[in-house]
Order: structure tokens, then sequence, then C-alpha cells
């Protein structure tokens, strides 16, 4: 007689469970430069970015060296094979997913190394039904810091029209549960304060998740950078967003609990 299925458990727990062996995966790709066609400059920045970035992550939230990874300059197709890769990996004893993109682009859009890419895209080997089981109900953590020259609207595909309607095409954020986003786009190079100190955005989160990061619910974390960033850009040109039409930094959250980085137990 053929077992049937047990019947999967909901799990109405308030809080994400973050007591699993270690904290999980830490992916962040560096797209530092592109095609000298395109004419856009280096992002000598990028790099103190993303130091900062994997250090806060590391000292601040307990991840470790050895599941975390900083890709340089990569193309679309490995940026999606890398993804790909590690959604499929075991979660059993991990709490969760972080993904980081550095580079030009847009609201929702990303450029690799050889050509845009839409996030939704980027991230569809991490939904529910494409990864690994065990990643299925652990929080997903997409951090996006992006700049955003003319370039992006005035670029020519030069007749490729799956590039064309890339570029055209608004990519919507996934709705999907266990997701949450914390991006910024700045038109040009205006996240760049200094090319020794990184973005203006990564420098603020980098300081909150050391200083609050396993005390304090991570949207709590992230909205005080959204809080900080605003000041520090109005501190140096007041009404500069307005008058420059900039975007805010942006929280979007489909968390279906609260997601604390308690510390865990030094065996």
């Amino acid at each position: 007689m053929e077992k049937k299925a047990e019947p999967i458990q909901a799990d109405w727990a308030l809080d994400y469970d973050m007591k699993h062996k270690t904290r999980g995966r830490l992916v962040i790709f560096n797209n530092r430069k592109y095609p000298k066609s395109l004419g856009l400059e280096h992002r000598k920045f990028s790099d103190i970015d993303a130091i900062k970035l994997k250090d806060a992550f590391m000292k601040g939230l307990g991840f470790v060296n050895e599941e975390t990874d900083v890709l340089n300059d990569k193309t679309a197709e490995e940026i999606q094979a890398k993804i790909t890769e590690v959604s499929k990996e075991d979660y059993r004893h991990r709490d969760c997913v972080v993904i980081a993109f550095m580079g030009y682009g847009e609201h929702n859009l990303v450029w690799a190394k050889d050509r845009p890419v839409g996030i939704q895209v980027l991230l569809e080997p991490l939904k529910g039904d494409m990864c690994h089981p065990s990643l299925v109900g652990k929080p997903k953590i997409i951090i996006l810091q992006t700049d955003n020259p003319d370039f992006v609207e005035t670029f020519n595909a030069d007749g490729d029209d799956e590039l064309e309607k890339t570029i055209k095409k608004r990519h919507v954020i996934p709705t999907e549960a266990d997701f949450i986003y914390l991006g910024s786009e700045m038109p040009g190079l205006i996240t760049n304060r200094d090319a020794m100190q990184g973005s203006i955005f990564i420098s603020h989160l980098a300081k909150n998740i050391k200083e609050l990061g396993t005390s304090t619910e991570i949207r709590r974390v992230m909205t005080r950078t959204l809080r900080d960033v605003e000041k520090e850009l109005d501190n140096w040109e007041p009404n500069w967003m307005l008058q420059n039409d900039a975007m805010m930094p942006y929280l979007i959250s489909m968390l279906t609990k609260d997601l604390r980085f308690t510390e865990k137990q030094k065996s």
C-alpha cells in the first residue's frame, strides 16, 4: 500500500529561527568595470563598499568567510549561474541567504558586466518552487546599491531585440514571501562621497549593522539606515534630493516574521 505524504505543518512562530549552526550564505556581486563603448567611469569606490559590507555581515551578524563570496565584474549569465547554485545548496543548518548587487542600474534593474538584467529574473531561483526545500520559509535578504547615470535611458541596443526589451521594461520586484529588499538608487555617481570611504548608503548600512545588528529587528536597522542617508544628503546640501529629483533609498519587506540576528552561542 502506497504511503501517503505527511501534511506540511504550518509554522506560526513570531520570529524566524536564527539558531542554526551558521548564519548562511552571503554573496556580493561587485560590478566595477564596464565596456569602454558605454563611456562609463570605473566605480572605484565599489571595492570599498564590498569590503565594508562583508566586514559588517561577518563581524556584526556572525557570517563566516567559508560561506561568503565577493565576485567582481561578472556577466549576467555568471551571476544567474551563481544564484542558482546558491539556491540549490542545503540550508538545513543555515539561518538565511543574503545577496548584494553593486553596480550601475536603475530601480529593479542592474547592469552585469555585459548587459542589464532585471532583479526578478536574477532572483527567480530563490523562490519557493525553485530553491532547495530547506531554504523555503527562510529569510532572503537582498541589498541593491546602484548608480543611475543617463545611459540607462539612452543606451542603444543596436538591433538586439531582447536587450532592448530588457532596458525598456520595468521589472517588478517579486512578491514572494520571506524576501526583504534594501536599495539605493542615485543619479550619476552622487553616492560616491569619497573614493576612500565608499558610498553613503553602504557606509551607513555597515555602521548600523555593526552597532544594532544583534540587538534590533532587521527592519528597524534598515529603516535607521534610510533615515541616516537622507539626513546626510540634506546636511550636505539642503533640498538636494528634491531639486535633483533623486530617489530615496527604499525598504520593501515581504517577511512574514520578525528577523533578529541574535548572537550565536560560542562552541
